[in-house]
């Protein structure tokens, strides 16, 4: 096990996640993401080892009353569908240091299909705008950081659009 004051002193990569689908249910989970975790005082290439993480087969309890959740300490989110079904959890990319998608509770303010966002030029696909500044859940590679919006593989993206309703509470932790 590792001790807080060894976890100050590494810092977490992640390689890459497989096969992440919105359209699962939380009782089939998703295949385990590769993490290096790597000792932030040595070269980049000594001292690395590689483990397996699930992912979070749950929300955060906090995320109990949301349609949709996120959980940016694991990258991951969650959708509740209409008929109760959970769907995920999925795998998402997030914001930088310098854009950091913002944690709280937001409602869902608008949507739009085919989307470019006005600021960075870039396609927003299956948009779901909850937050000030163009915060929006959209289609985009999960391995690159965003601008602060919330990265969805496309299947999820397509999910998270239909389900999704101006006025639904989302709730980022």
């Amino acid at each position: 096990m590792l001790r807080a004051a060894a976890l100050a002193s590494m810092s977490v990569l992640l390689v890459g996640c497989v096969g992440s689908q919105a359209t699962r249910a939380s009782t089939s989970p998703d295949p385990p993401v590769r993490v290096v975790i790597r000792d932030a005082a040595a070269p980049a290439n000594n001292h690395q080892r590689a483990r397996t993480v699930p992912p979070p087969a749950a929300p955060p309890i906090a995320c109990a009353a949301a349609v949709a959740c996120v959980e940016l300490a694991s990258r991951t989110a969650w959708l509740r569908r209409d008929d109760g079904r959970l769907l995920g959890p999925v795998h998402v990319g997030i914001g930088t240091p310098d854009h950091r998608t913002p944690a709280g509770r937001f409602h869902v303010v608008w949507k739009a299909r085919h989307r470019v966002s006005n600021v960075y030029g870039l396609p927003m696909e299956y948009a779901v705008y909850f937050a000030a500044g163009g915060i929006a859940f959209h289609a985009g590679p999960v391995a690159t950081p965003s601008h602060g919006c919330v990265h969805l593989p496309t299947e999820a993206a397509a999910s998270f659009f239909a389900v999704l309703k101006p006025g639904d509470l989302v709730i980022v932790t």
